[in-house]
């Protein structure tokens, strides 16, 4: 641990530069568990990995009500199939452009592939997925 303090002749972009190296060494020594690591933080951000501990956690982190973030957790997988069935739909439709509504869903998977999973990542993906989720509870009513 003392290569990673700032001492006497060591500053910031001393200790920067050593932690850089050696997470870029240890990067390179386990690239074959890259696809692995990607798959668990895109599980981790859309809740599909250990939802009850994610859940845990990121009210803890967040300062929230377990049992509110629990019941946020619930409507997100509610909302999940209705918001398919919106996309299908408005693709056949053809009237409006998936590609706006799904550039937000491609931005969170980018961001948690190459950082870190956490579904805090996820909220860009939600404002999408409400607006698909009522496509066909519209179709309904109508």
């Amino acid at each position: 641990y003392l290569r990673l303090t700032v001492a006497p002749g060591r500053d910031e972009a001393d200790v920067s530069a050593t932690l850089r190296h050696d997470g870029l060494s240890y990067a390179g020594d386990h690239l074959g568990r890259l696809p692995a690591v990607i798959g668990v933080r895109l599980a981790r951000t859309f809740d599909v990995w250990s939802p009850a501990r994610a859940t845990r956690l990121e009210a803890a982190i967040g300062d929230r009500d377990l049992a509110t973030y629990r019941a946020g957790v619930v409507a997100y997988f509610l909302l999940l199939p209705l918001a398919a069935w919106g996309a299908v739909l408005v693709r056949r439709r053809r009237t409006a452009s998936l590609a706006i509504l799904l550039a937000p869903v491609v931005l969170v998977v980018v961001v948690s592939a190459l950082g870190y999973g956490t579904p805090r990542f996820r909220v860009p993906a939600e404002i999408p997925l409400v607006v698909l989720a009522a496509v066909p509870i519209a179709r309904v009513r109508a």
